[in-house]
């Protein structure tokens, strides 16, 4: 959707209401990777504090807001995640750790969400739900992002579309 259509919002509520039913965060880590991950508080600011207050995280010592799309620090991520969920499957357990990594308003940077080969959100999409990652992907237009993030996307919030373009597009890729 478009700038002030409520994306943040959204993305703010899915971070700090989605609860088990023990009442706890449906994640235990969660990433935001945004140009405004830190400058934006009015999005960001609940989700920090949430994750400080709710979920025990110091972000001085383990760091979850990111400025720029940082590959590295992703896959480093993905590592100790997988490796967590991999021990949890061992050991017999059903509950495994669930992670979350918010990818926002990189769309206009063609080597992150429109990157051919090699892509750490591509992986992410086709694999991530074995490593217990979820993926949320925010942009203002869906045209700018690969297909086969489109094609594996357990699910879409679509906000307002500004041409017929776009809706026609979107109405082919999700109808049958």
């Amino acid at each position: 959707g478009p700038s002030g259509a409520g994306k943040g919002v959204v993305l703010q509520n899915l971070c700090t209401r989605l609860f088990t039913t023990g009442g706890r965060s449906c994640f235990e880590r969660i990433y935001v990777f945004s140009p405004t991950a830190i400058l934006d508080k009015s999005t960001w600011g609940p989700v920090k504090d949430f994750m400080e207050r709710k979920m025990d995280v110091d972000l001085d010592k383990e760091p979850a807001f990111f400025e720029t799309f940082e590959e590295d620090t992703i896959n480093r991520i993905i590592k100790r995640h997988s490796g967590i969920v991999r021990r949890q499957k061992e050991a017999g357990m059903t509950k495994l750790y669930g992670c979350l990594i918010i990818v926002d308003d990189f769309a206009d940077d063609a080597g992150i969400v429109h990157k051919q080969a090699g892509s750490v959100l591509n992986r992410l999409f086709l694999s991530g739900r074995h490593h217990g990652i979820s993926t949320i992907v925010s942009t203002q237009k869906l045209a700018l992002i690969r297909s086969p993030m489109k094609v594996n996307a357990a699910g879409m919030l679509l906000f307002k579309v500004r041409s017929r373009t776009e809706r026609d597009a979107l109405e082919m890729m999700v109808s049958a």
